[in-house]
């Protein structure tokens, strides 16, 4: 025997809350700069390995990055600037970009790394709430193609990690689970043209 360890990642703190359990060993969430916390109530002091993460991956650092398609043709525009005036305006378009969602993976892969999930003689779970695409969808609506850019991300990122943790522990000794909370509509444009 042994516990199950669980370790849970959002980038809004009520749905890392929501998935953590009774008691995680994690729970994560970014703050209104853009960084992972977590709160006193899990843990006394963010563990090193994720205010090492902090240190090395400052949201900021994508202030006025392009986000372009992943199937753009070279010299294409950009679909978006990931910026704003301010750094709180900044930071919530940061958080329904390719960015956040990408800095989300990267931050599960060191939590796995660092936590050791997988490796002892229970099963350990990562609850991973991927909320970018949620946030982009409130903004410009499940047609648009900011939404169908994160979609393709998605898919991509979410290969990588089952690969990388596949790998990292052995195929067959992963399991995965999606769930949904809702769907997300089309474009206020689009559904006013269609006299919704």
């Amino acid at each position: 025997g042994g516990h199950s360890r669980v370790v849970s990642i959002s980038l809004r703190d009520q749905t890392a809350v929501m998935l953590a359990g009774r008691r995680p060993l994690g729970c994560y969430w970014m703050d209104e700069a853009g960084r992972f916390v977590t709160s006193t109530y899990y843990k006394e002091k963010l563990p090193e390995w994720a205010a090492a993460f902090g240190r090395e991956n400052p949201a900021l650092r994508f202030r006025g990055r392009p986000w372009r398609a992943l199937d753009a043709k070279e010299g294409a525009p950009p679909l978006r600037m990931v910026d704003a005036p301010t750094v709180q305006d900044f930071v919530a378009t940061y958080l329904a970009s390719p960015l956040a969602m990408e800095e989300q993976f990267a931050f599960a892969r060191r939590a796995v790394e660092a936590e050791e999930l997988g490796q002892g003689p229970a099963t350990d779970l990562l609850a991973l709430s991927i909320s970018s695409l949620y946030l982009q969808g409130l903004e410009a609506g499940a047609d648009s193609p900011l939404a169908r850019d994160l979609v393709l991300r998605l898919d991509r990122n979410l290969e990588e990690l089952l690969g990388w943790l596949e790998t990292r522990l052995g195929a067959g000794n992963v399991w995965v689970v999606f769930t949904a909370t809702q769907g997300m509509a089309e474009s206020p444009a689009t559904l006013e043209a269609e006299g919704i």
